[in-house]
């Protein structure tokens, strides 16, 4: 083998036009290429995936400039550049504008940029050029070029800056619009345009693409690129010196078709679509396979034209008998969709795998071998890529992935029904018990892997971006695997793929937004949720008891489907079996011996004695039931002291049965914690609340064990130091600190009492982390976690990490570390009366945090970069986002540097069981309204700057069981 012939692995060059180094030697020019070369007006090209647009785009901007004497203009915008005009779009059209409104808009603002970016390519390439023109005109253009040449470097750059300062003096839309017509002035400036490419003799070629880039799938999206396409057109027929040629993909061409009532008009006769027939592909390969293995000549004298080999006679060359000539080379086209970029990826692993066998010459082997590796990364990217978005979307392929290409719905919704019922992930159950089958098969066919048939034209429909499908996945429908999974799931019939069935494929497909799926996903689970969490407030109480008994059905099978595969109801009644021993489950079964729930549902407000012994009633008709929860919608689920107390107290005393309440506040509160696909609680941690609750305030029973008696029930590591934090934004950036800052590795640990990250690779010390909830009163909340995680893990230290809020505007800043000397409990008040005003006076404990552990965090100060504050942190309940409160609160205590909401819960537990405690957060706002501005982006810089400076203190040794002063 020859060791010049580069990288064997991509031998026919890079599947993508902007990395592929062979293009400018092997571009294959195309019917189509030569159309737009010679074209007199403007042209839209659309192709699907893979179909050579790219490549084309770079050879028609040298070609247009070096053959055809042009001035070429480009434009290639990134997403950083299309979305903020997606909001001014928005912002002149009215919030509740339709698509046409949309458009219009869109295509007002396009047409000026394109115009701006012409004439300022005019001015830039000649000089005195504007010298014809009277004075008034050569200021006019003079001050509309000095200004767009100032605003930034790419043309929507520029627009958008040369746009904002009308947005921020002006709301109203439509004022708006007229004042930016009459500044922009648009009609003169094409007016000059027009009268200066006339004098001139080199016309301008206009050429975009990746306008995928900023295409999102909604009507702002799709009205952006119709804008684009409308300004184009129209310059090209005001201009005839100018012309456009816009590249497209299918799916957002298809967009604009759907949308535009002037299609007809003004596009549909200037659609260009790229086609490759057999003959064409054949070109493209043999070309590529004469520059790969420099073949000069041929071994087959009749294959040879004038001296060269023709493109057959390389083709049969390079392959062995099964494939040689047309007929064997659209046995290898089979395995694709007829598409340069398929055929590419397809035959550079089967020569790669050729040149391990010593050959140049594909064979059968190694064709399928390409083709099955193909189809398996494939598989593999799509798992990796939405299985966030979509929990248990390996198990749900798997079950779908039987050899069959074709299926229809019912049956492909019966086999993700089996799934929820035999797997053992309770993410996967979780799933689908929250979407339904039928939702299952909306995220599938959005991510690509589903496609749905055409009853009148036998074509398959696949989407890959995120899109719902407009049809009922509910009714009978024909479904297809999308071909470039066949291999991996070795599909019954699909060997190789007929030219008629590619020609049926449907790709709607959005290739470079791929990864916005994840959050388009995530947005249509929180839809799901909130549809559930906003009927349950629509219900009437006391009334329509049919519609709450299956309302609460509905939630709570979702948020015990980790644990409860069979959640049945029978009029007012829930019951289940639990199938898991995982998290939660195992310590109800374990700890109060029963596998079985029950479920009393009330369409009432308050829980009843009545309700409390129909409970009970129910419950001894199930031998092993010996808790039954009775669901209401009361406003709180505490049981005060009364009848209602006393009857589970005399249920317990009698028969030994626990009746716990639950509400509907309650089940809504965690139906919305469901919203995040990430996250690690378990959403039905309320059931082990409950019961404890009934347990251990109601029966006066022994909370805990001694320690001793316990025995070790810990993760069985020793843990140096623990870090606690309550949101999810808190846990990521303090997880993504240890990790991608400093190579940690994470790990999950399911303890007794609670779930941990346990952090390793970092000096000597063994570190944990926890999430609470937010507050440190509430169930999960800081005090109840802080006292779990002391009772599984001993902590030496504890730390908790976060945002605050700064006390001090002036003299604070954004991200600013704050470490609590002291901490206030501001919640305990005595509010008396002077003067007839109110007057409040603190109750709370002004506590001082652990000495040992600040006199670490001081003396890691001094090495360490950033602003830190030591003194007083405020803590309460309450959210704060008020001015005029906190500068109450900081009358109260003038020495307050911040405040935060947990760490009262953290001082409760750590001081009642004698650990080191500190707060150690950063400054993400200033409780002053406007809290919701970048609010998660400030809150995760804040978060990040309080981890680091806690890995500062890591890293210098506070927290290594190695680095002690021995004692003399």
């Amino acid at each position: 083998m020859d060791d010049n012939l580069g990288d064997i692995r991509s031998r026919l060059g890079e599947a993508r036009a902007e990395k592929d180094a062979l293009l400018d030697s092997a571009f294959i020019q195309t019917p189509e290429y030569q159309a737009l070369l010679q074209q007199r007006s403007g042209y839209v090209v659309v192709g699907r995936r893979g179909t050579g647009k790219s490549a084309l785009f770079r050879e028609l901007k040298l070609a247009f400039a070096e053959q055809r004497n042009h001035r070429v203009i480009s434009l290639e915008p990134d997403g950083n550049e299309v979305y903020p005009i997606h909001a001014i779009i928005r912002k002149l059209s009215s919030h509740d504008a339709d698509y046409d409104a949309l458009h219009e808009v869109a295509t007002t603002l396009c047409r000026y940029a394109i115009l701006l970016e012409v004439l300022n390519d005019y001015s830039a390439s000649r000089t005195n050029g504007f010298s014809f023109l009277d004075t008034k005109d050569q200021e006019l253009l003079g001050s509309q070029l000095t200004s767009w040449k100032q605003e930034g470097s790419g043309a929507f750059e520029r627009l958008y800056c040369r746009v904002r300062p009308h947005l921020e003096r002006q709301s109203d839309p439509g004022l708006l619009l007229g004042e930016l017509n009459v500044d922009l002035q648009y009609r003169k400036l094409l007016h000059l345009l027009q009268q200066l490419l006339n004098a001139n003799e080199r016309p301008y070629a206009l050429l975009a693409d990746r306008l995928d880039e900023g295409f999102r799938p909604e009507d702002i999206g799709v009205a952006f690129i119709n804008g684009i396409v409308s300004a184009a057109t129209e310059l090209s027929s005001a201009i005839p010196r100018l012309r456009a040629t816009i590249f497209l993909r299918d799916n957002i061409f298809r967009a604009i078709q759907k949308k535009d009532r002037n299609y007809t008009r003004n596009i549909e006769g200037q659609v260009l679509r790229l086609h490759w027939a057999t003959e064409s592909l054949m070109q493209l390969v043999a070309t590529r396979l004469r520059i790969a293995f420099r073949d000069g000549g041929s071994e087959q004298p009749h294959g040879e034209r004038n001296g060269n080999p023709t493109d057959q006679a390389t083709w049969s060359k390079h392959s062995t008998n099964e494939y040689r000539g047309i007929a064997g080379f659209r046995k290898v086209l089979e395995l694709t969709l007829y598409r340069p970029r398929d055929l590419i990826t397809l035959l550079n692993i089967a020569f790669f795998e050729a040149a391990k066998r010593g050959s140049e010459r594909i064979s059968p082997h190694d064709v399928a071998k390409s083709a099955e590796e193909v189809s398996r990364v494939r598989l593999e990217d799509l798992i990796k890529e939405y299985a966030d978005a979509i929990p248990g979307l390996s198990e749900i392929l798997n079950a779908l992935s039987i050899s069959r290409a074709h299926m229809q719905t019912p049956f492909a919704r019966s086999l993700i029904e089996s799934v929820a019922i035999n797997t053992s992930s309770d993410r996967t159950a979780e799933t689908i018990r929250l979407l339904g089958s039928a939702g299952i098969l909306y995220e599938l066919h959005s991510i690509g892997f589903l496609g749905y048939g055409d009853k009148s034209d036998g074509r398959f429909t696949f989407c890959h971006d995120g899109r719902l499908a407009n049809i009922d996945f509910g009714a009978d429908v024909e479904l297809m695997i999308h071909p470039c999974y066949w291999r991996a799931i070795n599909a019954v019939g699909t060997d190789g793929m007929a030219p008629e069935v590619a020609e049926e494929i449907h790709d709607d497909y959005n290739e470079r937004y791929e990864v916005n799926v994840t959050s388009v996903a995530t947005e249509r689970r929180k839809e799901v949720i909130q549809r559930l969490v906003s009927e349950a407030e629509s219900l009437p109480k006391g009334s329509n008891d049919e519609g709450f008994y299956a309302w609460a059905a509905r939630a709570l099978g979702t948020l015990l489907a980790s644990g409860i595969r069979d959640l049945e109801r029978q009029s007012d009644l829930l019951h289940g079996r639990i199938t898991s021993t995982k998290g939660m489950w195992g310590i109800v079964q374990d700890i109060r011996h029963t596998n079985h729930l029950l479920f009393l549902l009330r369409n009432e407000d308050k829980l009843t004695v009545q309700a409390i012994t129909e409970a009970c009633s129910r419950a001894k008709k199930t031998r092993d039931s010996r808790v039954i929860f009775v669901c209401t919608r009361a406003a709180e689920a505490v049981i005060r002291r009364g009848p209602e107390l006393e009857a589970v107290k005399q249920h317990y005393s009698d028969n030994g049965l626990i009746v716990a309440h639950i509400t509907e506040k309650t089940i809504c509160r965690s139906l919305r914690k469901l919203r995040d696909p990430t996250s690690d609680g378990e959403p039905g941690r309320f059931i082990v609340s409950a019961i404890d609750q009934t347990v251990y305030s109601y029966l006066q029973s022994r909370k805990r064990e001694p320690r001793k008696e316990r025995g070790n029930r810990s993760v069985g590591v020793a843990c140096n130091l623990l870090l606690v934090v309550a949101t999810t934004i808190e846990r990521d950036a303090v997880l993504d600190q240890f990790r991608n800052e400093h190579g940690c590795t994470i790990d999950e640990v399911f303890a007794h009492r609670r779930t941990y990250f346990k952090i390793s690779g970092i000096a000597e010390s063994k570190i944990l982390l926890v999430q609470c909830e937010i507050g440190s009163g509430g169930v999960g909340a800081s005090q109840a976690t802080v006292r779990d995680a002391i009772d599984d893990l001993n902590p030496g230290s504890i730390v908790m990490v976060g945002v605050a809020f700064g006390m001090k505007p002036d003299t604070q800043e954004i991200g600013q570390v704050l470490v609590s000397k002291q901490l206030r409990p501001y919640e305990m008040q005595r509010i008396g009366t002077v003067d007839g005003g109110a007057v409040y006076t603190p109750r709370g404990d002004q506590v001082t945090a652990s000495s040992k552990l600040l006199s670490k965090f001081r003396a890691v100060e001094y090495s360490w970069s950033g602003k830190v504050s030591f003194g007083l942190l405020l803590s309460g309940e309450k959210l704060i986002d008020n001015r005029d409160y906190r500068e109450s609160l900081a009358k109260q205590e003038p020495e307050a540097i911040g405040g935060e909401m947990e760490g009262t819960g953290l001082y409760a537990a750590a001081a009642d069981l004698g650990k080191d405690w500190i707060i150690v957060k950063g400054i993400c706002d200033w409780a002053d309204g406007k809290k919701n501005d970048n609010k998660d982006a400030l809150q995760r810089e804040a978060a990040a700057k309080s981890a680091a400076f806690v890995i500062h203190a890591i890293l210098r040794g506070a927290f290594s069981q190695q680095n002690r002063v021995a004692k003399h």
